[in-house]
């Protein structure tokens, strides 16, 4: 953005102990703060309260934050889903599960399931946790291939499964080529994210099929939503964007097995 190139842009850590007391004091009319730009799930109603009682420019690029009331930019993550489980049932899938924590993105890729007409059956997913300190792209791979290796010994009876993000995805072919598997012939896989696209040095095979996240075009806009309030402090214009993603084809589906 043209606009935010005037701008500093600075990262500030705090303590969650005293999360109100941090915000409170970036809000104040003496502060060296002039927009807040969220990007993680640390908004809760009282934040959210004291950003629009302050009339103070703020943006957040998590969708959870609509919940609060508060200016947000996001991935409509079930748009996502929609198009890569109608793209698993024309491959003949119907037993479709979800690899990975079942929080953030997984109520959308329920709603999306609901919406297909199939019976989810919670058995179907494979689950793992991933801890606030050890976010790392290994860390989910780690955590995916271990997780994903315990279920199909355990018999694991889904035909497809989506990833939390595309090195679950990684960590679930991973685990399938341990144990001799083709991914998208007994098991198809879809990600999220579509880092191949996104990394020159990407060298991973097979290519994932993968819902792709357009990050770069998102933070763009969320910052010309941000600017745009700067440069009119206290207009209140609270908006809810959301940008629909598509689906990427490459080869970890294919149709399902009959064996």
């Amino acid at each position: 953005s043209a606009v935010a190139k005037k701008y500093r842009f600075s990262i500030m850590p705090f303590d969650k102990k005293s999360k109100k007391e941090f915000f409170n004091d970036l809000c104040a009319p003496s502060s060296f703060c002039s927009g807040l730009f969220l990007t993680t799930s640390i908004v809760d109603q009282e934040v959210a309260d004291l950003l629009l009682k302050r009339h103070f420019p703020h943006v957040c690029i998590d969708a959870r934050a609509e919940t609060y009331g508060i200016n947000t930019v996001s991935t409509y993550a079930l748009s996502g889903y929609r198009k890569a489980i109608k793209h698993l049932m024309e491959l003949g899938h119907c037993r479709i599960g979800y690899l990975g924590p079942q929080r953030s993105r997984y109520p959308s890729f329920l709603s999306a399931m609901f919406e297909s007409g199939l019976r989810h059956q919670v058995n179907d997913n494979c689950k793992y946790e991933i801890l606030s300190d050890k976010t790392q792209p290994e860390d989910y791979r780690t955590a995916a291939t271990d997780a994903f290796s315990r279920w199909i010994k355990a018999g694991g009876k889904a035909t497809a499964m989506i990833c939390h993000n595309d090195y679950g995805a990684l960590g679930a072919i991973d685990a399938m080529h341990n144990l001799g598997m083709v991914p998208g012939r007994e098991i198809s896989l879809v990600g999220f994210d579509n880092i191949e696209e996104r990394m020159p040095d990407f060298a991973e095979s097979p290519g994932i099929t993968t819902i792709d996240n357009p990050r770069a075009e998102i933070y763009k806009r969320a910052v010309d939503v941000l600017c745009w309030q700067m440069i009119n402090r206290g207009k209140q214009q609270i908006v809810h964007e959301h940008f629909p993603l598509e689906l990427v084809l490459r080869t970890t589906t294919g149709v399902v097995s009959k064996e």
